[in-house]
């Protein structure tokens, strides 16, 4: 950690921060605390962006997978 400080700054340090703030419930936080720090706006854009699309891949494939296990069984006579 000391190096990514050394290197890159303080805010290498919050970059996984704010990604993982939009994979959790309680993200909100740490994106007020991006803009309040002055993040560049691309780079904050990209990490809520790669954030934003895995949660949603996460919801859409267990929705589908959700619906497949309510679909009936087949009932032969």
């Amino acid at each position: 950690m000391e190096h990514l400080v050394g290197t890159y700054g303080y805010l290498a340090l919050f970059a996984v921060s704010f990604l993982a703030a939009t994979l959790l419930p309680l993200g909100s936080e740490w994106l007020l605390v991006g803009g309040i720090l002055k993040v560049p706006f691309a780079r904050f854009s990209l990490l809520v962006l790669a954030g934003k699309s895995a949660r949603y891949a996460v919801v859409a494939y267990l929705t589908i997978q959700g619906a497949n296990l309510l679909k009936p069984l087949p009932i032969h006579p």
